[in-house]
């Protein structure tokens, strides 16, 4: 996804001793299923090949259980404890939002309105020749 682009990785999985509210992560379902998170009763699906903006606390939760998950599939249940087994799969999968970058989906957002507006200026300078043409047209004798 190049829209993650100006996303940063560094050490992701250090569990913080207290969450702060104001980082912002993505957590990637790379996989080709659908995971579902569950916290205090509440599920969040992240549709497989796509992405959520969540809370730090949520991220890495969320987080855990998809690349327990993976890992278990693989065939890697005995290395599910190795920091080092695990790093692959949580880089893919967890990433720090940079400050200043706008989160994935708003900058689809973003760039779908960009478009319209382009089209729409297009537009308008269509419709500005057709009337200059109308008057010079006019202005005939």
């Amino acid at each position: 996804m190049s829209e993650l682009s100006l996303l940063t990785n560094s050490n992701i999985m250090e569990y913080p001793t207290v969450f702060d509210e104001n980082k912002r992560y993505v957590v990637t379902n790379w996989t080709k299923e659908d995971f579902t998170g569950t916290w205090n009763g509440r599920e969040t699906v992240i549709e497989k090949g796509n992405y959520k903006e969540l809370p730090e606390y949520l991220a890495y939760h969320f987080t855990k259980h998809l690349v327990d998950r993976e890992m278990m599939k693989d065939g890697k249940t005995e290395s599910l404890a190795s920091a080092e087994a695990r790093r692959p799969y949580e880089e893919k999968t967890m990433t720090i939002l940079a400050d200043g970058v706008d989160s994935p989906a708003l900058a689809k957002i973003k760039e779908e309105i960009r478009k319209q507006v382009l089209e729409e200026s297009k537009n308008v300078k269509k419709v500005e020749k057709v009337e200059e043409s109308a008057k010079e047209f006019a202005a005939i004798k």
